[in-house]
């Protein structure tokens, strides 16, 4: 993560806010989904897995949206904060 986002973090436990999950390209979207191994090509299954890894630049945010509610449920978040980062902006999900 980048110095930005360690900021934030900090001032948001400094104020007695606790982090107890990351959503970002490299945390739970990257190893949520396994690769489905009883598929026979081997190829489409891991084409299938990255595929859905819901980015906020790049894809449909439908998956991302499922893993976070997913992610709320298990860490049972109160709140969410979404950080937008630099060159790192989301496609609505209707487009």
């Amino acid at each position: 993560m980048s110095g930005v986002t360690e900021k934030v973090i900090h001032a948001v436990e400094a104020n007695g806010g606790t982090i107890v999950a990351f959503e970002n390209c490299t945390v739970a979207k990257a190893v949520e989904r396994l690769v489905d191994e009883e598929k026979a090509d081997v190829y489409e299954a891991l084409a299938e897995k990255y595929l859905d890894i819901g980015c906020a630049c790049m894809s449909n945010n439908t998956s991302r949206f499922d893993l976070l509610d997913q992610m709320i449920d298990t860490y049972q978040v109160d709140e969410v904060l979404d950080m937008v980062l630099q060159s790192c902006h989301y496609m609505p999900l209707n487009q």
